[in-house]
């Protein structure tokens, strides 16, 4: 919210500098950001008069000028276009310091000299209009110093409004919070309204047909108004803050918008059909055009206001481009109401149309302030358009919204806030910002009804802190802190996992957790996708089943980028819907996707890339450092992608898959991707295998090479771990090859293994390995039904 000086003057009387009345607005919870426009009296910045202007003989586009300065006649060189004979200007002296602290020197410039600098706006820190220098009033005496007053510089300053803070949204409401901290009076604008000709309500019907989505519309008519510019003064005011000056009627209700924190909407009344306002719900199906000429499509949540036959605005959101204030208006129906605020938030999220009139509908207008602000916004027209306000208004209220009651303690307040306060100075600071008070210690509080942040007796007290000051309430020195924390077991295995990831090269990354439905349903999971009700954009419209979507996203936005060799990982939420109106599941997972090279370009050309077997590789490292756990792959098909489950002992604990061709040309990848996940929450209630230490024996090892027939779904892994279970003298079982082919009939395949047995305390005699490695083929026999091949 931006409030020039002049126009919060124009309400409280106070007389601080612009910093106090920042400092001021900061501690009363409305931060201001900066304060523009303001200028600060500085030494050597005085009043000349340009004598003499000629052109530079060696620069086009600079003159050489004499300014009297009072005491003296100065040469200065100029850049500035609209220098000129006669012109009265701000002149900073050689030798002194601009609001910048930048020093002017006497120096020369293409050959003349510069004995000071003529200022714009700029050189005085006031904006950063630098088109020309400042030209002041002919009436001014050379060598008068530079102030604020000659200036006429008004300071403008940016507030931040808090959500709940939709009174701060305004002029008065600010000019109020400033009058009730300093203690200076407060006033409302003058309202004068002339009222002639015809009866309004002979005039216009009002009707609400959603009194839930409109609890109050009030309405007036304004006849014979002459469109044009408006005056000087509301345009500069209109500048200040941001908005574009349009025409006076157009420009009247932003005025009043920013003045009273009420939006406003000015209708052509010969374009309304039947004379007759309508507000509703929009139908299933309905469009209409706003004053962007964008059709829009609307949903049954929308509301709506319409003549007799069509829409013709977006209540609260934007007006229709069928009823647009135009150069041929001569009448203008003005409307002032009060929106439901979560019903203009969905509709101008929804349709991207953010307006400081959505801004303001969206936290809540003072629905008891509507009237008031239409019977500015009417006066001002009679005033400045020359228009004729018909007798009387329209005011449907059938919201009959009624200011809050409280009952208030004086002992509450102050045990809560723990210092001593009398109760005159209690009420006496609550009925500065409007909060009515009767009498007692214990007391009932009229809240008005531009506060809707006041809900509960704890709201009065934080506004009597706020009020009186934050630096009155007490430090308690025995108040202490704890920084010990309880073990969060969920986080320490997320940190664990990261380690883990990170160090073994790959890049964590972080996604949304919303993507489009077309990415899921490519992938065959868009069925258990939970849907949002209010999406902000197609691209984010259902919480994502699986992490491969948005995982692959980042691949594309890097390979587009010329960033081929890729190993991310992500910690992140997949979700599944369990119905309408209900809380879907999620699941932490453990994500990661690798494309590209597996390890840096080779000179000789034998380049390493990423492949299934090497990424199964990395699985069985990472579980074997998260869990202390080995790892089995059962196949298994996953949507529409080929998959391994990943398994430990009967629990499977993520998968693995190759990312099909023809998903990624949807995402517009060419080279292949490699995906594994792991689930987070099962792994980390698996009980870790105990790790013992074994001694490294001295004594040498027996290897042993074993050929097996079996049938072709007999699992080599299955068949390893048998051999490990026969004999403690097993030290290791390495698979080196296998063989499938005609000479060993269908359904067939050769198994070899290298099993290296040793004995920890003497060395193994040949009677000893040759009955390890009969025991080994009998139990395989008997499981697998395998021979020597």
């Amino acid at each position: 919210m931006k409030a020039p000086l002049s126009w919060l003057k124009e309400y409280t009387d106070i007389n601080k500098s612009p910093d106090e009345i920042a400092d001021m607005l900061t501690h009363l919870g409305l931060e201001v950001e900066e304060v523009t426009g303001s200028y600060v009296f500085r030494e050597g910045i005085v009043v000349g008069k340009v004598i003499e202007n000629g052109r530079h003989p060696n620069a086009d586009r600079l003159s050489v000028n004499k300014v009297d300065v009072g005491t003296e006649i100065l040469d200065v060189v100029c850049g500035a276009p609209n220098c000129r004979l006669g012109l009265t200007v701000a002149l900073i002296k050689s030798g002194f310091k601009l609001p910048d602290g930048m020093e002017i020197k006497k120096s020369k410039i293409r050959g003349e000299i510069s004995n000071g600098m003529l200022c714009s706006m700029r050189e005085l820190g006031i904006s950063e209009e630098a088109d020309g220098i400042i030209e002041l009033s002919e009436t001014l005496k050379p060598g008068t110093p530079i102030t604020a007053e000659l200036l006429a510089a008004d300071p403008v300053f940016t507030v931040a409004i808090l959500p709940n803070r939709p009174d701060g949204l305004s002029v008065t409401g600010l000019a109020r919070e400033i009058a009730a901290k300093s203690g200076s009076k407060f006033t409302m604008p003058a309202i004068k309204i002339q009222e002639s000709g015809v009866d309004v309500k002979s005039k216009v019907k009002v009707t609400i047909k959603n009194p839930e989505g409109c609890p109050r519309y009030t309405a007036r008519l304004i006849s014979g108004v002459k469109l044009a510019p408006s005056p000087e003064w509301m345009v500069n005011r209109l500048k200040a803050c941001g908005v574009r000056p349009i025409n006076n009627v157009v420009d009247i209700t932003n005025y009043v918008m920013l003045e009273l924190g009420q939006p406003l909407h000015a209708f052509d009344y010969s374009k309304i059909a039947g004379s007759e306002i309508i507000v509703r719900r929009a139908v299933k199906g309905e469009k209409m055009f706003t004053l962007d000429n964008a059709e829009r499509e609307l949903l049954e949540s929308d509301l709506l206001i319409c003549d007799k036959d069509k829409p013709v605005a977006l209540a609260g959101v934007m007006g229709g481009a069928s009823s647009e204030v135009s150069d041929t208006t001569v009448d203008i129906l003005l409307e002032s109401a009060y929106f439901e605020p979560v019903s203009i938030r969905k509709t101008s999220r929804r349709l991207g149309l953010i307006s400081e009139s959505s801004y303001r509908f969206e936290r809540g207008v003072d629905p008891t302030g509507v009237v008031i602000a239409l019977n500015r916004a009417a006066s001002l027209m009679a005033e400045l358009a020359g228009g004729t306000v018909a007798v009387g208004l329209i005011d449907e209220n059938p919201g009959n919204i009624q200011e809050k009651k409280l009952t208030v303690r004086i002992d509450k307040i102050c045990k809560i806030l723990g210092v001593d306060i009398s109760e005159k100075e209690i009420k006496g600071s609550l009925e500065s910002i409007g909060i009515r008070c009767d009498a007692g210690s214990v007391f009932e509080a009229v809240i008005p009804a531009r506060r809707p942040d006041i809900t509960i007796e704890e709201d009065i007290i934080e506004e009597v802190a706020r009020l009186i000051g934050y630096d009155r309430v007490p430090v308690n020195a025995k108040a202490t802190v704890s920084l010990a924390l309880a073990p969060n077991l969920r986080e320490q295995f997320r940190e664990n996992a990261r380690d883990i990831l990170s160090g073994i090269g790959l890049t964590e990354i972080v996604t949304n957790s919303l993507v489009h439905i077309d990415q899921l349903t490519v992938l065959g999971m868009k069925e258990s996708a939970p849907v949002l009700i209010n999406a902000l954009s197609p691209d984010m419209s259902v919480l994502r089943t699986s992490m491969i979507p948005s995982i692959l996203n980042v691949i594309q936005w890097n390979k587009s980028r010329k960033n081929d060799n890729i190993a991310v990982f992500e910690i992140g939420k997949v979700f599944d819907s369990k119905g309408a109106n209900v809380q879907p599941d999620e699941k932490e997972v453990i994500a990661a996707a690798f494309s590209g090279l597996s390890s840096p370009k080779r000179w000789d050309g034998k380049d390493e890339y990423w492949n299934f077997a090497t990424v199964s590789g990395l699985v069985e490292t990472v579980v074997d450092r998260m869990a202390k756990q080995k790892v089995k792959f059962s196949a298994e098909k996953w949507g529409v992608l080929d998959s391994v489950n990943v398994l430990v002992g009967k629990s499977v604990v993520g998968r693995v898959a190759s990312i099909s061709n023809s998903l990624l040309k949807k995402f517009d990848i060419k080279d292949s991707v490699i995906y594994f996940e792991l689930y987070a929450e099962v792994l980390r209630k698996l009980k870790p295998a105990v790790v013992k230490y074994t001694p490294v024996s001295k004594f040498p090892s027996s290897d042993r090479d074993l050929a097996l027939v079996t049938d072709s779904a007999v699992s080599a892994v299955d068949m390893a771990d048998a051999i490990k279970q026969e004999s403690p003298l097993v030290e290791e079982v390495t698979l080196f090859d296998v063989y499938e082919g005609d000479k060993l009939g269908a359904g067939k395949k050769s198994t070899a293994f290298s099993i290296r047995l040793r004995k920890a305390d003497a060395t193994l005699t040949e009677s000893e390995v040759e009955a390890v490695v009969s025991k080994v083929l009998d139990r395989l026999k008997k499981k697998f039904g395998a021979e020597i091949r």
